[in-house]
């Protein structure tokens, strides 16, 4: 996190980091639902982790071998998935609580193989809220705007919905994904410890 910190200079390149890591996820949902349309269920994840992480790793390569993103992407999405499945699955809690366990657990590996392991909580708590948050405003959306969500899935095809939510998941997990390289940056560059 050093090298990236000393890399990115400008207050634009952090938000930079937020939009392209929010928009890489998306992509990678989006090939991921298409993908689980005619697969099982963990290619779907994987690829959209992989992807997510390609495109991230794209932008991060100078602080980075490209590898490593796509292997944190494609960890950190299925096993957070899975978690939140299961929780969901064997607990009354709602999904958008499921997912925030599966957030934490998402950051802890996401941050984890990044080498941010001085700033793993930033990740963690950063993670389970978005990821949490995001599930819950996913949610209200389909609930409070179902003729808008219904049109644009129609426009996906007979399983559109199943994409959709899988890209506007990718959505909120890369954007909490994101966040968190850049806190942990301006923590690194303020020299703050954690």
């Amino acid at each position: 996190m050093k090298k990236l910190a000393s890399d990115l200079t400008l207050p634009s390149d952090l938000i930079l980091i937020i939009i392209i890591s929010s928009l890489s996820f998306f992509l990678g949902g989006i090939f991921g639902g298409m993908i689980l349309l005619v697969s099982e269920w963990p290619w779907g994840f994987l690829l959209e982790g992989a992807v997510g992480g390609l495109l991230l790793g794209l932008f991060l390569r100078r602080s980075y071998a490209i590898w490593l993103p796509i292997l944190a992407g494609m960890l950190s999405v299925t096993l957070a998935i899975l978690l939140a499945g299961w929780v969901g699955m064997f607990t009354e809690l709602p999904q958008s609580l499921a997912m925030l366990i599966g957030g934490a657990l998402a950051g802890a590996i996401f941050g984890g193989l990044l080498n941010a392991r001085r700033s793993i909580v930033v990740f963690i708590l950063v993670c389970a809220i978005g990821f949490g948050l995001g599930q819950l405003l996913l949610e209200t959306f389909k609930q409070n705007f179902s003729v808008l969500y219904d049109w644009i899935a129609q426009q996906s095809g007979d399983n559109g919905g199943k994409v959709l939510d899988i890209g506007l998941a990718g959505l909120y997990q890369g954007f909490s994904f994101g966040l968190s390289i850049a806190l942990v940056v301006t923590l690194h560059r303020r020299e703050i410890e954690i």
